[in-house]
């Protein structure tokens, strides 16, 4: 689909989930973890990661492959911006303070991704304040963010 008209709601273009999928290979022996202290929001880059062993983890887990953007579910907007990033390696664990969102055609990733500096799309999220330092958000208003194409 490309991204070029009017508007259009994210779950047309991508899949919203908080993905659990089984390990293919345990054999391995560390795997790269993405927590929030790894994102740099304002780059919208994963910076670091932490490591977790193979014993560490559960059978069901969160996977992040190279093209898919993660979001927090907890969003400061001290410095009005999305705490999003794009995913640049495959089989990344994400812990559970992330939903994935995975680009229907992976070619318009980095596009979605600059969506999320968009003013309206970050004006869609920042009224859901919940009383908290921080901003909760939930899948299905995820879905329903409305991107300028």
């Amino acid at each position: 689909m490309e991204i070029n008209s009017e508007t259009c709601y994210l779950y047309q273009i991508a899949e919203v989930s908080p993905y659990k999928k089984n390990l293919i290979n345990k054999n391995i022996k560390k795997y790269k973890l993405v927590n929030p202290d790894c994102v740099d929001c304002k780059m919208q880059k994963i910076v670091n990661n932490g490591e977790i062993t193979s014993e560490d983890i559960d059978d069901d887990v969160i996977i992040a492959n190279k093209g898919d953007i993660i979001i927090s579910l907890k969003q400061n907007f001290r410095e009005n911006e999305l705490c999003v990033a794009l995913v640049e390696e495959e089989n990344m664990l994400v812990s559970q303070d992330f939903f994935i969102i995975t680009p229907k055609e992976k070619e318009n990733s980095e596009k979605i991704l600059t969506l999320f500096r968009d003013e309206y799309v970050v004006s869609q999220i920042k009224p859901l304040y919940t009383g908290d330092e921080y901003f909760h958000i939930n899948i299905q208003e995820i879905k329903n963010i409305q991107l300028p194409r």
